[in-house]
């Protein structure tokens, strides 16, 4: 209360006490945990009463500035201080602003509060129809976007099902490609198994026959065989 602030010079504080402070003339020190601006002026006034003169918005100071600035700046407060309480009572004034506030329900015009029952009535029919027309639609629109998904997903399955049987085939037809290369390729094994063998064959009757021709008794008996031969 007024009768507990009067009796000191200055007052360290946040929130409403500043306003308390003000209306009293006497020098308010804005200062608490987030920091503070603080003397209160009438140029950070705004920027004080924007962050509700808790003292944000302010850098924070520690011990030793804060004791010097309230010593030394005291004097330059007491030239505001006139300023600073008819800030308080413009903006601040309860018994003013409950003045105000009342002439403006008297200026008011008349209610008619059956008007307004009648306009409320009317308009919870419209709102509880377009909420009806709301529920409609949205449950149509809920319906379309479920038909549209399923026939996506079969149209999608039926695909897949379509690229599952290509591959099957492809895989089949891969398959028998696999057996018939297996199949030549035994038989060309064979068939190089049955040359090789004849190519055995042929050179050993090479080396019989160079083994008979070079003989002694090839050789001897030729003069027998000419007139053979020439025939």
């Amino acid at each position: 209360t007024d009768e507990v602030l009067k009796n000191y010079d200055c007052i360290i504080t946040i929130g409403k006490t500043v306003q308390y402070a003000m209306s009293l003339k006497i020098p308010v020190y804005i200062y608490d945990i987030h920091g503070g601006g603080g003397y209160l002026t009438v140029e950070n006034m705004e920027l004080n009463r924007s962050h509700n003169f808790s003292g944000r918005g302010f850098e924070r100071k520690n011990a030793e500035q804060i004791a010097k600035e309230v010593i030394e700046n005291f004097e330059n407060q007491l030239e505001q201080l006139e300023q600073i309480k008819q800030y308080a009572f413009s903006n601040f004034c309860f018994e003013q602003k409950m003045q105000e506030t009342l002439q403006k329900i008297e200026e008011s015009p008349e209610v008619n509060v059956q008007a307004i029952k009648e306009e409320y009535s009317h308009n919870t029919r419209n709102f509880l129809v377009s909420k009806r027309l709301a529920e409609h639609d949205a449950r149509t629109l809920e319906e379309t976007l479920n038909k549209t998904m399923i026939n996506f997903y079969l149209q999608k399955d039926k695909e897949l099902a379509e690229k599952q049987t290509e591959i099957d085939n492809s895989h089949y037809l891969m398959r028998k490609g696999d057996e018939e290369i297996a199949r030549l390729q035994k038989e060309i094994q064979s068939a190089q198994k049955e040359i090789e063998k004849s190519q055995q064959q042929i050179e050993k009757l090479k080396n019989k026959l160079n083994y008979i021709e070079n003989s002694k008794s090839w050789r001897y008996t030729k003069i027998f065989r000419k007139g053979k031969e020439e025939h």
